[in-house]
């Protein structure tokens, strides 16, 4: 019987999924423009629900707005108008 999928301690594979010898990365996907882009779970720091934006006067098309997440003011931008999709 296989083991079950555990998380790796070792630092070289920090953040894998480990399943008896095989190593798969971990990632958190997102969707733009009707594509499906990937990025590695250790890039992430969190994910949170679509916060209120205030506009940005002038700012590039990419950037939607500013978003408050703890006091800070954060950009927020929108991929698909970033890689022009």
């Amino acid at each position: 019987m296989e083991p079950a999928p555990s998380l790796n301690a070792d630092p070289a594979t920090a953040g894998r999924i480990v399943t008896g010898r095989i190593v798969t990365d971990r990632f958190v996907t997102v969707h733009a423009a009707g594509l499906r882009f990937a990025l590695p779970m250790a890039a992430v720091a969190e994910i949170v629900r679509p916060p209120e934006l205030v506009p940005v006067p002038l700012a590039p098309p990419s950037l939607l707005g500013l978003a408050r997440r703890r006091g800070v003011a954060l950009p927020v931008i929108g991929l698909a108008r970033l890689l022009g999709l």
